[in-house]
Order: structure tokens, then sequence, then C-alpha cells
């Protein structure tokens, strides 16, 4: 079939219109974003947030989260954040609110790489292994003392500077680590990561979401809480 002029001209009309459909409709939607700010340290979020995040963005669509990693104190009132996530007892900043999410249980890992093919991993694995530091924490001095093990020189291995590089020297082969179990969970369902067969060390601390009341006057901000304070469930 051949189009006549006119019949050419009133297709050339309908793409344009369609195009500028598209625009306004584009425009619509990126007006419709909603942002969330969320402070978390930087193992939470490597090991756990961003693996399990996607589950909210096909929940939320239309929501953006845009994560910032630190270590330090956050001022709820005074920086650009929603939501905070850190490590430790609990204290809770004067007028915020806190609610616990990851509660600590620390567990000796190792590649199975370092061990015979269909051996269970055990104490003498760390034994004669190099231990893998995180450089802020005494997690293998307090591990031994945990569990009565006194032949175990803590002061060697390597030193990261964060859990992040504790897990991937871990992961390589490198030696045995003391992680936190939540933040390694599809590591040991995969078998990249074994536990060694020896008792957790259990910890007074965690982490903990803090926010502002006010923040949940939002719902998508409602929904994220939300969400994330399921995850945080489904993973203990």
């Amino acid at each position: 079939m051949v189009l006549t002029a006119e019949g050419n001209a009133y297709v050339a009309a309908c793409q344009e219109a369609l195009a500028l459909i598209r625009q306004a409709s584009s425009r619509l939607r990126r007006g419709q974003q909603v942002r969330i700010l969320l402070s978390c340290t930087p193992g939470f979020a490597v090991q756990w947030l961003v693996p399990r995040l996607q589950s909210f963005q096909d929940e939320a669509p239309t929501v953006d989260v845009q994560i910032s990693t630190t270590n330090r104190k956050v001022d709820l009132w005074h920086e650009d954040v929603h939501f905070a996530v850190r490590h430790g007892l609990g204290e809770t900043p004067q007028g915020a609110c806190s609610v616990p999410l990851l509660t600590d249980e620390l567990v000796p890992v190792c590649s199975p790489r370092l061990i015979a093919p269909r051996r269970r991993a055990v104490l003498t694995d760390i034994t004669s292994s190099r231990l893998l530091h995180d450089e802020h924490r005494e997690d293998w001095r307090l591990w031994c003392l945990s569990a009565n093990v006194q032949d175990i020189d803590t002061q060697r291995g390597m030193v990261f500077a964060g859990s992040n590089g504790v897990v991937e020297a871990a992961l390589g082969g490198r030696g045995v680590a003391l992680v936190r179990r939540s933040l390694i969970e599809p590591e040991l369902a995969a078998r990249r990561l074994v536990e060694v067969q020896v008792p957790a060390l259990r910890t007074p601390l965690g982490y903990h979401l803090l926010y502002r009341e006010a923040t949940l006057r939002a719902s998508p901000m409602c929904a994220f809480f939300d969400w994330l304070v399921k995850q945080a469930r489904l993973s203990q």
C-alpha cells in the first residue's frame, strides 16, 4: 500500500505526537521518583544490603535508594540522610529512634581450598592456617577466650582495614577469617566459604537502624523501613 501525500503527513504528525507523549511521560516519571538516602557501614552495604536491594527496587520501582558508606557517627538532623545503619551496642542519638537489625554471631570460616575434599573444617585448620583480622577489633582474641583455646597466637596473620577485605581474603584462600554469619550467608550457602566446626562468638554488639520519627510519615520511607526490618528478620 502506498500512502498519499496527505497520508504521509498524517503519519508524520502522529509520530511527532507520540514522541511528545513519550517525553512527557518520561518527565512525569522523573518527577514521581522518590529518593531515600541511607548511610551505612561499608561491610553492611557490600555484604548484606546490596545483594538484597533488588527485591525492594522490584517492589518500589519509583523509589531510588542512594547509599553512602562510612563508620563515623551520623547526625540525622543536619546531614542529608533519612536512615542510618551503624554497628555497636545500639546507642541512640537524643530524639532519634533505633531498631535492632542484626545481632552479632561471629564464626570462623575459610575457603574449601584450605581443607581436603569432603572433609569438614576443624580446630586444627585454625591453628595451622594464617589468621585474617579486621584492624578495628580483637575478635580472634575474644574468640579464643570464649572457646577456651590457648594455643593460637592471635597477633599473627594478615590485617585489613575492614570486614570486606577480610571476606575477600578468605574467599581467595588466604587464611581463616572470623566474620559475622549474617553477612556471609550467600557464600556459606554456595560453599564458597565453609564454617569451621567450632563454637561461634556471640557478642552484645549488632547492627541498628537509626532514623527520625518524622521520616516514617512518608509512605515510601515507611515501605523501605518495613522491607529492611523484614529482610533482617529473615536472615537471623
